[in-house]
């Protein structure tokens, strides 16, 4: 948000590529002009040479290179190829302060001068061909609503959803796939940005201590479970006959799970192992001997690593994830709030936790989700972010958390407010929502270039 008063785009720029950026000052106290040389220098944060004829020894990093430029008409352009990727910071500054220096100042505040050749500073990522050619989507898989046990409707989740920043979401109400069908369905003709996927939370046995995440799915688990339950029970128990587990219940509780995670995968959907590390009563829900043999074999899609717990389990449930990889399993990885409010930030968990989906677009979330192509963020102080998962994506992620969704989630503050006084019935807050939605499009073209 420090570079609000300069449109500067793109901030992403493909590695191997000239790339042409581009800053235009907004307000009188950042125009450029045309009559004035600035120099515009280039550093990287990593994968720097050194020059020839130093070593180690004699701070010899190439980290730093500039060129001279002027503006056209208020405009700086200038080009430069990134041959690596990493974050790169661009610093812009006049190489003299004399023009255009307004008189009374130069009476008053002659000091003043100096500011404008010490410049300003942005900073841009470069990115290989693969993971250049996707956008990051915040997203919330695991959502609940007064459908279940939540406290708002869907419609209204979903529009504060997207006051927050969310680009994709997807409500998995208790029991029913009822309130995302609904959330999709009531705001299916307006152009908000928001994607939402169906979804439920899966859970055989009434009050029983099975959850599993249905997301994307063609049909409800649900349904089919308690459609005929004693089939679906006669089904599981010559399921657990294939369990190794010396306790009958084990060999059951585990059949439980995977027909479910099963039955997801048959309508379609994505099946994920949520809260892992969920304490209720006093104890974990599920065994930790149950969780670590369902992810170390694979039986889900994706684990939500963090989600719908204390902080302590959710830091535990990180570490749960580095033992299963020490083991030489590799699970993709969600991070869902578990909300059941929206009242504000933190309320019943919304916002705590959340994915960024690194995807071509929001369609292809659930095929990104899949392939691994995601990070998971801790946002329980929102001032202090933690991000976790692949290195590569955690590295960008952190730009984006610093350069872009902070923008980005202004943009949409104003445009889910809007969205908001639709669903609660203001008829005047369609055409706004259009057009505050193009003003976010047009954020992320600029941003991305593309």
């Amino acid at each position: 948000m420090a570079f609000c008063k300069y449109k500067i785009s793109p901030r992403v720029l493909r590695v191997g590529a000239k790339s042409t950026i581009t800053v235009e000052g907004l307000d009188e106290t950042t125009l450029l002009f045309d009559d004035v040389d600035y120099e515009v220098s280039v550093m990287r944060t990593d994968g720097y040479k050194y020059e020839e004829g130093k070593d180690l020894m004699q701070r010899g990093r190439r980290l730093v290179e500039t060129q001279v430029c002027r503006p056209n008409n208020g405009v700086l352009a200038f080009t430069y190829e990134f041959d690596y990727e990493c974050e790169y910071e661009i610093k812009i500054a006049r190489l003299e302060g004399d023009k255009h220096f307004p008189e009374r100042q130069e009476k008053f505040y002659s000091g003043k001068r100096a500011r404008l050749t010490k410049g300003f500073v942005f900073r841009v990522y470069a990115l290989c061909d693969d993971l250049y050619e996707k956008r990051p989507f915040k997203s919330d898989f695991h959502i609940h609503t007064n459908e279940s046990d939540g406290y708002d409707s869907p419609e209204l989740v979903a529009a504060t959803y997207r006051k927050f920043g969310y680009d994709a979401i997807c409500i998995t109400d208790h029991y029913t796939m009822l309130g995302s069908k609904m959330a999709i369905d009531k705001l299916k003709d307006v152009d908000s940005g928001l994607k939402i996927f169906p979804g439920e939370e899966v859970h055989p046995l009434y009050g029983s201590i099975f959850h599993m995440l249905n997301f994307n799915g063609k049909s409800s688990v649900n349904d089919l479970y308690y459609a005929n339950p004693e089939k679906a029970d006669e089904e599981i128990r010559e399921l657990s006959k294939t369990f190794e587990f010396p306790d009958e219940q084990d060999r059951m509780e585990l059949a439980y799970f995977k027909w479910c995670f099963d039955k997801i995968r048959e309508a379609g959907g994505i099946a994920v192992y949520p809260h892992a590390l969920w304490t209720i009563f006093g104890a974990y829900n599920v065994r930790t001997e149950i969780s670590e043999y369902i992810l170390k074999n694979k039986m889900c899609d994706a684990y939500e690593v963090l989600g719908g717990m204390s902080k302590r389990d959710n830091r535990l449930s990180i570490e749960l994830l580095a033992e299963i990889k020490r083991n030489g399993v590799d699970l993709p990885i969600v991070g869902s709030s578990d909300a059941h409010s929206v009242a504000e930030h933190g309320a019943l968990h919304f916002d705590d936790v959340f994915s960024i989906v690194f995807a071509k677009d929001k369609e292809q979330i659930p095929e990104a989700v899949i392939n691994g192509d995601t990070i998971v963020v801790e946002n329980f102080d929102a001032s202090d972010k933690i991000a976790h998962g692949n290195f590569r994506f955690v590295r960008y992620a952190y730009f984006l958390l610093d350069q872009y969704f902070g923008e980005h989630d202004l943009l949409c503050n104003a445009l889910g407010t809007a969205l908001i006084g639709h669903v609660l019935g203001d008829s005047e807050q369609k055409q706004a929502v259009t057009r505050l939605n193009k003003t976010v499009t047009d954020y992320e073209k600029e941003f991305f270039g593309f």
